[in-house]
């Protein structure tokens, strides 16, 4: 048992990274089911960053980086810290639903760059 947590944990970390590709990371813990009851990795920031600056630079596009969001997005086995959790609960949707907000453009993910470093 130890040993699934610990690939799952691995697997979400890589999810975090948004290590490529990211849609066999994401099929690899749907197979793990959805529900999950140990410690939760952190999403920081810095992960959210991190993506938005990868974005920016050519080496994700947009579909990338929404498919991340998604992913990301509502998981059991990701917590935010109470600190921060409104900022990247609130990127995180808009970064997932696009067409409920604005696509992702250079000069979005410029501004939310800026919004997470004023913080």
């Amino acid at each position: 048992m130890i040993a699934v947590e610990n690939e799952r944990l691995e697997l979400v970390r890589r999810l975090l990274a948004c290590a490529l590709p990211v849609q066999a990371t994401l099929s690899a813990l749907a197979a793990m089911g959805w529900d999950y009851e140990g410690l939760p990795v952190l999403l920081t920031e810095d992960h959210i960053a991190a993506v938005l600056r990868r974005f920016l630079a050519g080496g994700l596009s947009h579909m990338d980086v929404e498919t991340w969001a998604n992913g990301v997005e509502g998981r059991d086995d990701i917590a935010t810290a109470p600190a921060s959790e409104h900022r990247i609960t609130a990127i995180i949707h808009e970064l997932a639903n696009p067409a409920l907000h604005q696509p992702l453009a250079p000069a979005r993910a410029s501004a939310l760059l800026g919004a997470l470093a004023a913080n």
